[in-house]
């Protein structure tokens, strides 16, 4: 029973009070096809929509985690029972999508929003005028990149919304999740300090070979160096040269040359922007004073926090 309390089970048994149809999109950039479900409420329409966008790395459309939670299929299961059509998609590579994640970046994926975008303006059972994102971590990235290219986009809903670039974020991070870690000092101090030079190296203009070069002579004895080391908390692979393919690949490139700065002040529509106080990974004092100033800066009035 003490299990069974911890584990909260939300996925939805049955879908009742709506529809869903597993459909496909092709993206705008490459032509590859995207495979989706679409939840309609029942009746005829047209009914408002939402496109939801995942975090960062491979999920599926359903955004499952290890312990089987499946939060973006209980967001749609809720929203559709409301009126609300959903449309959720595999990101690239994973699924029914074709693609490859890794050899993609932030415009490559905004592309695939705004293809979903197109594909639910052309069916009769939505409103095209009512039709919005709702993006999670780097969906929320992706649906401003969307909701700028696109004007017609009614809205975003941004979850875990990013405020600082990806290097302040790890730092932050670090700190907040002290007890999960259980990193000594020395250990912290050796990832910030690797961080820095990798952030350094990846943005500098050294050719490839010299790229992976200099990052595989980063200093990691204590941390990314050993066998023993909790690599899973940080999302990265044990072994080195892994490490360096995921760190020169473009959607690691992407993630490392992102600033809120460059895309928050030209988002227009209608906005809402929810972090959570218990979130390690976007906490909202960290996160919410700089997307704030942006928003202001960009003289949106309609956004909410």
């Amino acid at each position: 029973k003490e299990q069974e309390a911890k584990a909260r089970p939300q996925t939805p048994k049955t879908a009742q009070g709506y529809r869903a149809e597993e459909i496909q999109f092709r993206s705008l950039t490459d032509d590859i096809q995207l495979g989706a479900t679409l939840t309609l409420p029942e009746g005829d329409g047209p009914f408002p929509a939402a496109i939801l966008l995942t975090v960062a790395g491979a999920n599926n459309r359903d955004q499952s985690h290890s312990t089987g939670h499946k939060p973006f299929l209980v967001l749609a299961d809720h929203l559709s029972k409301a009126g609300i059509a959903v449309l959720r998609y595999d990101d690239r590579g994973v699924g029914e999508s074709e693609g490859s994640l890794m050899e993609s970046n932030f415009e490559d994926f905004t592309e695939d929003a705004l293809a979903a975008f197109n594909y639910l303006a052309e069916r009769k059972e939505i409103d095209a005028s009512k039709v919005g994102y709702i993006g999670n971590s780097e969906g929320t990235v992706i649906a401003s990149m969307a909701a700028i290219k696109e004007r017609k986009v009614a809205f975003t809903i941004q979850l875990g919304a990013v405020g600082v670039p990806l290097r302040e974020l790890s730092e932050d991070r670090l700190e907040r999740m002290d007890e999960m870690y259980q990193l000594t000092e020395l250990q912290k101090s050796e990832i910030l300090e690797y961080y820095r030079i990798l952030d350094e190296i990846i943005h500098s203009d050294l050719k490839e070979t010299d790229k992976v070069k200099a990052i595989s002579e980063i200093p990691a004895e204590n941390t990314f160096g050993k066998a023993d080391f909790p690599h899973q908390l940080f999302f990265l692979p044990k072994e080195k040269a892994k490490r360096i393919e995921l760190y020169l690949s473009p959607w690691y490139k992407a993630q490392a040359s992102f600033h809120p700065k460059d895309i928050l002040p030209k988002v227009k529509c209608p906005g809402l922007i929810i972090n959570g106080s218990l979130d390690l990974f976007q906490h909202p004092e960290l996160n919410f004073p700089p997307i704030e100033a942006y928003v202001k800066e960009g003289g949106n009035t309609d956004v909410s926090f």
